[in-house]
């Protein structure tokens, strides 16, 4: 009879201590914050594969280059965290999210034609582009491209018209965008100095393979040429 009643406390304490935990983790996973910060380093983890072109690469940055990866998370928070901002969020959120997936898509086909990763200047003669489209595609890939950009464009209205009308999240939404910009102006000096990051570009290729392609994209619209 003592043997079973020890077996039964023990039985109630392990419940009790599960629930305490599902609690905790129910409590931090409810926090819009964290989800928030879950979503950026989900997305510069995402970034990193296709940048890398290696899933095993990219995980083993995480933890041989963590300072790189926090600041590279650091800035795609600074996009996603707008999302509170608005009321229908999570079609913000998918729309915020969506500018680097196209990056990131584009950047890994662009590096299949050439070696030179995708910048900012590629944008600015995008429409020169277009008409030298089929020296690098064929009429099918096009099909496709088209094809895939009319489903998203599809996908995004139809979320918009189905999503429900939230409260804004202002509060939450400026305050980490404060931290997060606060902390890529407070961080990125001494992060060059122990060479976690670079201000050297003249090798674009390298550049986006040690430090990231949210970095050196941003860097590319930031850094346009040589001051006077």
């Amino acid at each position: 009879v003592y043997l079973y009643v020890l077996f039964n406390k023990s039985i109630k304490k392990e419940k009790n201590m599960k629930n305490k935990i599902k609690d905790i983790l129910n409590k931090i996973f409810s926090n819009k914050i964290v989800i928030w910060v879950l979503i950026g380093i989900g997305l510069t983890f995402f970034c990193d594969i296709l940048n890398q072109r290696s899933f095993i690469e990219a995980f083993v940055r995480v933890f041989t280059k963590p300072l790189n990866f926090i600041f590279n998370s650091l800035i795609v928070m600074c996009t996603i965290s707008l999302a509170g901002l608005f009321k229908k969020r999570k079609f913000a959120m998918i729309l915020l999210c969506l500018p680097w997936v196209t990056l990131s898509v584009g950047n890994f086909i662009v590096q299949c034609f050439r070696n030179t990763p995708v910048s900012f200047n590629d944008f600015t003669v995008l429409f020169s582009v277009f008409s030298v489209f089929n020296n690098y595609l064929g009429i099918f890939e096009i099909i496709l491209i088209i094809v895939a950009i009319s489903a998203i464009i599809a996908g995004l209205i139809i979320l918009y018209r189905k999503e429900k009308v939230v409260n804004r999240l202002i509060k939450y939404s400026l305050f980490t965008f404060a931290i997060a910009i606060s902390s890529i102006f407070i961080f990125r000096v001494p992060f060059i100095k122990i060479g976690s990051l670079s201000d050297d570009y003249s090798n674009l290729t390298i550049a986006y393979e040690e430090y990231g392609l949210p970095y050196c994209f941003v860097m590319s619209v930031v850094d346009r040429g040589i001051d006077e």
